[in-house]
């Protein structure tokens, strides 16, 4: 059985200093329902919600590369605001993105997004209210707003 090697999108791990460039395209094998994520620090600029162009290039690139590929955009926020105004800004978030994707040659049916908002957090907020220092808490709420994509179609 012959096992093709294409480019898959590996988002950084979580860092306490993630850096814009920490998204990039390598060599692997594609496997369907693998999850590959980025803290949304890296994805936007801040209160302009301004998408990192690096960061969306790569994407593109690798739907060019893939054609057959169908993504998840996932998107989460943390647990501070209401609920129901963190899975709104999730659903914005993952929309967003989507819409930046898509061009001429990557359409719309290759993409879906799902919200999350506070609902799948990496810390728990019980455990974010334990630590100490409003440094620890801010480095756990960073963790749990992250981008998520899922190749859901080979």
């Amino acid at each position: 059985m012959r096992t093709a090697l294409l480019f898959i999108i590996l988002l950084s791990a979580y860092t306490t200093n993630a850096q814009s460039n920490s998204f990039k395209l390598t060599d692997s094998t594609v496997v369907k329902n693998a999850i590959y994520t980025c803290p949304m620090l890296d994805f936007y600029n801040g209160c302009n919600n301004k998408f990192n162009k690096i960061q969306i290039d790569s994407i593109k690139n690798f739907l060019r590369i893939n054609k057959s590929i169908k993504i998840q955009i996932a998107c989460h926020t943390d647990q501070r605001g209401s609920s129901e105004y963190n899975k709104l800004l999730s659903e914005k978030y993952a929309m967003r993105l989507k819409e930046l994707l898509i061009d001429s040659t990557i359409t719309d049916n290759r993409i879906t997004t799902i919200g999350y908002g506070e609902s799948k957090p990496i810390v728990d907020i019980k455990i974010i209210d334990s630590y100490k220092t409003d440094k620890e808490k801010q480095i756990a709420y960073e963790r749990n707003r992250r981008i998520e994509i899922i190749i859901t179609d080979l």
